[in-house]
This record gives structure tokens, sequence and C-alpha cells, in this order.
């Protein structure tokens, strides 16, 4: 069985270099993100001085993604990482991304192209693998034990 996987690419058309940073959702009313690349602190280092230099620059200058002319940027989201990315848990209320934004670091979101239509897709992906664990739980349950005769 094959199940959907949604490609997010950030190509930078214009002249001058860029530097991306979030990936911005919404679920109205929530906006919530999560940055597109991890800071790492480099092995052998200071963990100390490593956040003073953090804290002397800028955050976004160790977590930006910096695309110049014609280059991109590709970001994959597989079913089984629905719920981590795209669910919303940190209220009452559980919300479902509907819309996706890339972040600068100036603060200005860029839409998604198709990002309702492949959000449904993962997401009814991500459901069909629930089911599936389900009916193997299911049926792990009902087999009779098998005896070593």
């Amino acid at each position: 069985m094959q199940y959907p996987v949604m490609y997010i690419r950030v190509v930078n058309k214009g002249r001058r270099a860029i530097s991306i940073l979030n990936l911005v959702k919404t679920a109205r009313p929530h906006r919530w993100w999560e940055p597109l690349k991890q800071v790492e602190v480099p092995m052998g280092s200071d963990l100390r001085e490593y956040m003073e230099e953090i804290h002397r620059k800028s955050v976004s200058h160790f977590a930006a993604i910096r695309l110049a002319e014609d280059e991109s940027f590709e970001v994959v989201f597989k079913p089984k990482e629905f719920p981590d990315h795209f669910i919303f848990t940190h209220e009452d209320v559980v919300a479902i991304a509907t819309r996706l934004f890339v972040e600068d670091v100036g603060g200005k979101c860029y839409s998604v192209r198709n990002a309702r239509k492949h959000l449904k897709e993962l997401a009814a992906g991500w459901e069909q693998l629930q089911e599936l664990r389900h009916s193997e739980a299911a049926g792990k349950d009902t087999q009779p034990a098998s005896s070593g005769l």
C-alpha cells in the first residue's frame, strides 16, 4: 500500500539572496510554527560559549537557511509524521493545520501552493496508517496461540 508524501520546495527566483526561517501553520484562529533547520551545537564545542555566541548574534543567523539566486530548499513530510508537525495541541481545542507558509527572517510569510489539498492527502494517509495498525493489533488479539506440537 502506498501513502502520500508532501514535498515543500522553496526556490529563490529573485536576484538577491533570501534567508528562510520557519514553516508557519494556521488553523483559524491558531497559528504556530517550527524552524525549517534545527540549530545544532558543533561536536567538541563548549555549550556555554556557543550559547553566548548565539546571544551576541541573531538566532536567525544560526537557524536560517540562506538561498542564493535559483537555489532551492526542500523538506519532506510522511504520513507517520503528520501529528507531530501539523496538529496543534497547546490549548483546549485540537486544531489541524489547513494552510502553510514559509517565513523569512524579516517576518514576511509566503503561502505554500496547494497546501490545503496536500495537507488533506497527508492526513488521509495518516488515518489509513492508524486503521492498518488497529486492524493488525485486533488480528493479533483474535489469533489463537500456537502450540509447539
